[in-house]
């Protein structure tokens, strides 16, 4: 597989600031044919501009892991779906900011995904290193989708974080300390 100077791909590699050899490996189920045209086709642009993206991306994907354990987001969460900043338009419950940086995370009973409402994730609440990797994040919202554990004490680290609404899941415990070091936090609803 070879691209050249003036070759679309090669156009795609230039503007991103991502190496032409990387961006080759990085893709080779989507441009396994050069001549096919790219139109509906996500690449995955890993360094350069879109660093930044691909491990929020990454974030993303080790979070569904936690919260997920029913499968239900498991078609529409996937790495292709979420290339290249796809996850603030694609994944259900994220929303970004024009730099497609995840400043929300919102995911309720009440939700769409794959045309069905009614989600039940039934996994744990996510790690702070899992979120930390999202640095615009100050929204996270998981109502009523069977979410089990603890709160994390952990997430008192979390100082960007502002509004917290975990509601009509089985958590379970106190409140950790910790999260007395959330010191933008304005708004925290547990039940």
């Amino acid at each position: 597989m070879k691209a050249a100077p003036g070759d679309y791909v090669y156009g795609i590699a230039l503007q991103s600031g991502v190496p032409l050899q990387k961006l080759l490996l990085d893709n080779l189920e989507a441009l396994k044919d050069f001549d096919a045209p790219l139109t509906g086709k996500r690449l995955l642009l890993c360094g350069g501009k879109g660093a930044a993206m691909m491990t929020q991306l990454q974030a993303l994907l080790h979070i569904r892991a936690a919260l997920d354990a029913t499968g239900a987001l498991a078609s529409s969460w996937t790495a292709e779906r979420g290339a290249n900043g796809g996850y603030c338009d694609i994944f259900a419950g994220i929303t970004c900011d024009d730099g497609n940086n995840v400043k929300s995370i919102a995911i309720t009973s009440g939700a769409q995904v794959n045309g069905r409402a009614g989600i039940r994730l039934g996994g744990v609440l996510p790690s702070d290193v899992l979120l930390r990797a999202l640095p615009k994040l100050t929204n996270i919202t998981f109502w009523q989708v069977d979410l089990t554990g603890t709160l994390p004490p952990d997430w008192g680290g979390l100082a960007q974080l502002e509004d917290i609404r975990i509601v009509g899941n089985a958590i379970t415990g106190p409140l950790p300390v910790k999260w007395s070091g959330m010191a933008r936090l304005k708004v925290l609803y547990l039940q």
